[in-house]
Formats: C-alpha cells, sequence, structure tokens
C-alpha cells in the first residue's frame, strides 16, 4: 500500500500537425511514419522514422558524385535509404547522418537491383527526437529482479549517472513514476554506488541474486524415519524410464538387490511395459529394446511386485530422489501405500568423497575400486549402489562414530566442513530492508567470493540462515530451488516445505521460460503456465506475497 501512486494516465498521443525536429536535407517532414515492417514496394511515397544503425556512403571521384547509403530501424523492421548524387548534392547527408541519430526520411520506394532489395530514394530528412517509451498504468509496478551491466556477461541495463533516461534503468523507471525499483545484479554489489547517484525521486532497492547452495537440505541422506543399524536389511534399487519428467515419462525396468551386513542376499528384477515405443536415445542409454519389453508387466503390476520384494524395509538409491520419485507417483496413480525410508548413495558419496567433485554412478565405482557393471541397466545399477553402502558405512563408523542410519543426518554438518561438492546452484534474490539487511548482504556478497568461491560464489544455506536479520528472501527465476522443485513435479507437501522457507515468492512472463518449450523440457505454453498456477496456489495456502516480476536483463 505505501508503493501505490496516483499518477494519471498520460494523455493519447496527438498527430503531427506541424514540422518538428531540424531539417537536414529537404524540408522539414510533418507527416505520421509507417511502421518499416509494413512497408511494400507499391506504396510509392512514405515516410519512416528510426534509429540509424549503419552508414556506407561511397564517393565518386572520378564522376564527382556521392552514392548516399545508411540503415535505419524502427524495430518494427529495417529500411536502406539510398541515392546517387551527383556533384555535391549529397553533401548535406554526407555531413549531418551519423550512426545512432533518431531521423525522419521521406522518399520513394524503390528496387535497387545493385543492393537486391528495397531501398528507399529520399527527398527529405529531418533530425527528431527520440520519444521514450511510456508506462501509462494508472497504479505503477515495482520491478523487483533486475540485473545491470555488472551481471557478468549477463545484461545491457545501465544505472551510468551520466546517462540519460533512455538508457539508465534507474532514470527510465523514475521517468515513468515508478515509486521504487530493485538492483539485484548476480552475485555482486558494485552497481549499487552507480545506481544511487541515478535515483533521485524513487526508492532504491539493494538487493543480489545468489548463488544458492541447500546444503542443509539438499545434503540430507536419510529420508523418513527409521532406527535401523548399519547391518540390517536394506533394499538397495534402481530404474530406467522412458524419461527424466515423472509426469508425462513411465518406468520400463525396477532392478533391486536386498543388502545384509555388507552381502547381497537377494535380488528382484523385471521389466515393465511402457505402452509406447522407446524412443532412440533411451534405446542407445540403456540397450533395452521394444522387442525385450514385449509381454512385461503393466506399471502397476511392476510396483506392486516391487514393494512386495521390499517390504517395509528401507530403500537406497543413487540420486534416491529420481528413482523413489516415480515409485512415488506410481503409487500415487494407482492408490498404493507408500512410506518406505530411503538412503541417497549420491548424497553419501558428495559428502564422503568431497575430492571427486564427480558423483556419477561410475566415477564413484571406480574410485572405490568395485568390479566394473552394466551401467543403465537397472538389475547392475542397483548392485553398485549395494557395494558403495559397506564402504561408507565404515567411513562414518570409523570416522564420525555413527553405527545406524537415523544418526546419519546429525552428522551431516560435520561433513560438510570438508566443503562443498561441485553441485550446480539454484539463484536466489535476497533485498536489504534496513541497514542491518544491507550489512547482511555485504558479508554474504564477500564471503560468497573470498570463501565459497567455486566457480561461481557460492551462497550456503547455513551462512544465509545466519545473516538473514534484515533481508527479505525471495524465490527467484526458473534457476531458483522452488522452480525447480515445481518443474520437477515434487509433492506438494514438499512444495509446501520449500516455499515456507522463503519471505516472498515469484513468477515470471511465460516469455522468459520459452527455452524450456524450444529443449523439450516441457511440451506447451500451458505447461509453463501451471508451474506459475503452482507457485501462486502456494502463496495462497501459505500466506506468502507472490510478486510477478520481469527479470530484466
Amino acid at each position: 500500500a505505501a508503493l501505490k501512486n496516483t499518477v494519471r494516465p498520460a494523455a493519447p498521443m496527438k498527430k503531427d500537425k506541424k514540422p518538428q525536429g531540424k531539417a537536414i536535407f529537404g524540408k522539414a517532414i510533418s507527416k505520421a511514419p509507417t511502421p518499416m515492417g509494413e512497408l511494400e514496394l507499391d506504396m510509392g511515397m512514405v515516410v519512416v522514422e528510426g534509429d540509424v544503425f549503419a552508414i556506407d556512403n561511397r564517393e565518386l571521384k572520378k564522376r564527382g558524385a556521392w552514392v548516399v547509403a545508411f540503415d535505419m530501424t524502427d524495430y518494427t523492421g529495417s529500411i536502406r535509404v539510398n541515392k546517387f548524387f551527383p556533384g555535391e548534392e549529397g553533401k548535406p547527408l554526407v555531413d549531418g547522418i551519423k550512426k545512432g541519430m533518431h531521423i525522419k526520411v521521406q522518399g520513394r520506394l524503390n528496387m535497387d537491383r545493385f543492393y537486391g532489395d528495397m531501398v528507399l530514394e529520399p527527398v527529405a530528412v529531418t533530425a527528431t527526437e527520440k520519444k521514450m517509451k511510456e508506462d501509462t498504468a494508472p497504479e505503477k509496478r515495482v520491478e523487483l529482479h533486475l540485473h545491470t551491466t555488472m551481471s557478468s556477461m549477463d545484461a545491457l541495463t545501465s544505472v551510468g549517472p551520466k546517462l540519460g533516461p533512455d538508457r539508465n534503468v534507474v532514470k527510465r523507471a523514475e521517468a515513468w513514476g515508478h515509486p521504487a525499483i530493485a538492483i539485484t545484479d548476480h552475485g555482486v554489489a558494485q552497481s549499487f554506488p552507480d545506481a544511487w547517484h541515478s535515483a533521485k525521486k524513487i526508492k532504491l532497492l539493494y538487493g543480489v541474486e545468489a548463488y544458492f547452495v541447500n546444503d542443509v537440505d539438499d545434503r540430507v541422506a536419510i529420508h523418513g524415519e527409521t532406527d535401523a543399524p548399519f547391518d540390517s536389511e536394506i533394499v538397495c534399487f534402481d530404474i530406467e524410464t522412458t524419461g527424466l519428467n515423472k509426469k508425462h515419462e513411465v518406468i520400463i525396468e525396477i532392478g533391486a538387490v536386498v543388502l545384509k551386513n555388507g552381502e547381497i542376499t537377494d535380488t528382484f528384477n523385471t521389466f515393465v511395459s511402457p505402452g509406447r515405443i522407446l524412443s532412440p536415445e533411451i534405446i542407445r542409454l540403456t540397450g533395452i529394446t521394444d522387442e525385450m519389453l514385449v509381454g512385461a508387466p503393466s506399471q502397476e503390476e511392476a510396483i506392486r511386485a516391487f514393494l512386495a520384494f521390499a517390504g517395509d524395509r528401507p530403500l537406497a538409491a543413487h540420486n534416491a530422489d529420481f528413482d523413489m520419485g516415480f515409485i512415488a507417483a506410481g503409487c500415487r496413480k494407482y492408490g498404493l501405500p507408500f512410506a518406505n525410508p530411503s538412503v541417497d548413495s549420491l548424497i553419501l558419496a558428495q559428502n564422503l568423497l568431497p575430492e571427486l567433485g564427480k558423483y556419477k554412478l561410475d566415477i564413484v565405482a571406480e574410485h572405490l575400486k568395485l568390479p566394473a557393471f552394466q551401467h543403465h541397466r537397472a538389475s547392475d545399477d542397483a548392485a553398485t549402489c549395494g557395494l558403495f553402502l559397506p564402504h561408507f558405512f565404515r567411513m562414518m563408523e570409523r570416522d564420525l562414530g555413527v553405527h545406524s542410519l537415523q544418526a546419519v543426518n546429525a552428522a551431516m554438518p560435520e561433513l560438510r566442513k570438508k566443503g562443498h561438492a561441485n553441485r550446480k546452484p539454484k539463484h536466489i534474490i535476497f533485498i536489504a530492508k534496513n541497514k542491518v539487511g544491507l550489512k547482511n548482504l555485504y558479508q554474504l556478497v564477500s564471503m560468497s567470493n573470498l570463501k565459497y568461491l567455486k566457480r561461481f560464489p557460492l551462497v550456503p544455506k547455513d551462512e544465509l540462515v545466519q545473516h538473514r536479520e534484515g533481508l527479505i528472501v525471495g524465490s527467484a527465476c526458473e534457476a531458483g530451488e522452488l522452480f525447480q522443485a515445481v518443474k520437477d513435479h515434487k509433492d506438494w507437501e514438499e512444495l509446501k516445505r520449500i516455499a515456507s522457507w522463503y519471505d516472498y515468492l515469484e513468477i515470471q512472463p511465460i516469455c522468459n521460460n520459452m527455452f524450456m518449450l524450444r529443449k523439450g523440457m516441457v511440451r506447451s505454453e500451458e505447461e509453463l503456465r501451471d508451474f506459475n498456477r503452482a507457485i501462486v496456489k502456494l502463496g495462497e495456502e501459505l500466506g506468502k506475497p507472490v510478486c510477478a516480476t520481469g527479470d530484466v536483463h
């Protein structure tokens, strides 16, 4: 409410009635321009207006003449202005037209045989003032996610105080009547001084889009309640699927082994009918063909058989979130109870083997000197995961005095002291709401670059928790933790757990995330809208503000 203002909407633009600007060639132009994107050869005489972006004048010394040629655009299209001038008739254009100028040109459209395209033969050129785009909304918005040129190789928006509102984003927002604007560069605060000097009648919000490592929750290796000792029975399993998205893809193979006291005592393996033809990529990756799946159990039959084999024993998998997610999705679809605790050997490997850097199943197996196996086949992957665990359990018993699954998570803080595994960070926004918050923001930026720099200046969650006073924490863009969880179709309760930690949630225009459609990560624009709808619903259920931002670059 404090940010509302009562700026009246701007009056509609009136058509030019008298010449505006300085004539460079011919008479000053008073007619309204035609958008360049609408130009047709049969229009004859037209007026266009735009920016000059290239000049290609040529002097014909033997003939004492000039060929004047320059390119201009109004961002709906572009046109070359081209004309042969005998003698010195073209000198006003040669001397008067500069790159970057905003001009009006009146002339006739012709097809130039030498140039091979439509050109505009000028009869008059007028230098005009470029009209700044207007914001006519009666209630102005506040941009809470904006980058400047200090976001390395990632933005064109400047806050140089000597620049006008046509190039300075803070001055532009101020000219539009916006009451405030946030600066949220990637991992740095270097634009704050220039932004401060640029802001005269607008409130400046100091923020950062940080590279966030959730070392508190992401490094939890044991999910669910279990007091099982290390030598008890654990079912290690792996699945092969038609793809990564559990909303649209299905299981094609389940393999599992029973690990007891460090030894494999029982095995389970089944193909699963996908009800569709496999893609060439999946066939190449897994070695599973359509012929191998003929007569295989259905999805429900295979999941029921696996649950019967597992019983109520803890389940273990490498990147258990993926495997458990597909099994849980199948159980929800077929109305089957599923509450087994789980062990993630990937998280254990990241915690216990920080020197590796990469933690694919075959890399960890080679490091532990385990026998060779057929990667991306469920039975072999499950057995390999089973062989990991005795090594990891012995390390925890020796180094941490841990002897049961229940005690593993409590040992995670001690393991985190060894350093942060080479995992891709998520994005997060934090904005200072007072001087305490600004000091904490500076401390987080400093330690991320000096203490936790690992390709990116990382901000661990435990550090953010310690320095959260005075900060407003937002969920950021599609690279944020919450959006990624929504995209991965995590359970609603898990989404609520993630969202509840943030002060506000963020959604962005569909066009910002269209790359996900181009890359095949989603199937339609409607699916992108569903992601935003899910975040809005989370905000409503949790009583969190949901902010529509532009992620301005």
